[in-house]
């Protein structure tokens, strides 16, 4: 057994010098945070076998004195000064150039538009103010033409609104259903009492109508996996293709800027006014 003893003997050997370490630490920590070198009371430690970290939160405070935390929330908050707020940025003209590269790096059209302007102002040696006028004209440029080409995305708002509106009616409303069927379906009408409820309508009408619907439902489906895939083997889907040509075209237009001001700013201005 002697074996044994000798090694708790050690191990609360350790603890112990452990134990004088910390309570020195804590004492000259706190003596330094609040000040006031005496004014803590410290417990007495358990037993080193029985030694937890719960039980090292000894450090107690006489009356008057404030724990750390407690003297960390007294510290009085700091705040902007005056000047300090008079420096603030308010509008992009105002950030610094690595401040407006980080809104740019997000893609915020208007920090690429001020991006361009000071473009402009260094290649034409004008003022901001001036500059203005060659921005304007480059936006312009840059939506030229892109009102018919944007007659894709137009044509399926459009489908996804009225298909929405007209699904439930055509569906459910007995008189939209008859209707609807004498005209493109021609199929039997149920039984009188069959169309009682907007349910049994639905019943009847789902006959034609789940066809279209679920073909339709499916052909999205593939458009969005072949989508996709374009995507995952680096092609460019209509969209994508349509920024880049605007943005080729713009830079074609004005050689004299920097390439990459332009393409991005072109990338990010929207379609049309």
């Amino acid at each position: 057994d002697g074996g044994p003893c000798q090694g708790r003997r050690r191990l609360v050997k350790m603890f112990g010098s452990l134990r004088g370490g910390l309570v020195t630490a804590l004492k000259r920590g706190a003596s330094a945070v609040s000040g006031r070198s005496g004014s803590f009371a410290f417990k007495s430690f358990p037993a080193a076998s029985s030694l937890s970290i719960a039980q090292c939160g000894i450090l107690s405070f006489a009356p008057g004195s404030r724990m750390f935390s407690e003297s960390a929330q007294s510290l009085p908050a700091r705040v902007p000064s005056i000047e300090t707020s008079q420096n603030m940025a308010r509008e992009y003209s105002q950030m610094s150039n690595d401040a407006l590269l980080m809104y740019v790096a997000q893609g915020d059209h208007d920090a690429h538009r001020e991006r361009l302007l000071r473009e402009i102002m260094v290649v034409d040696n004008v003022t901001w103010k001036d500059a203005h006028k060659r921005l304007n004209e480059m936006e312009a440029a840059s939506k030229r033409g892109m009102f018919i080409a944007t007659v894709p995305f137009k044509t399926g708002i459009a489908m996804g609104v009225v298909g929405s509106i007209a699904a439930v009616p055509l569906v459910f409303q007995l008189d939209t259903a008859l209707w609807f069927n004498e005209y493109f379906v021609t199929a039997d009408v149920a039984e009188p009492e069959d169309l009682e409820t907007w349910l049994e309508v639905g019943a009847w009408t789902w006959n034609w109508m789940e066809p279209p619907i679920g073909q339709l439902s499916f052909l999205l489906l593939c458009l969005q996996f072949a989508r996709n895939q374009m995507l995952n083997y680096g092609a460019k889907p209509y969209t994508a293709r349509l920024k880049q040509y605007r943005a080729s075209r713009l830079c074609s237009s004005y050689p004299q800027y920097s390439r990459s001001i332009v393409s991005e700013f072109a990338m990010s201005c929207k379609w049309h006014d």
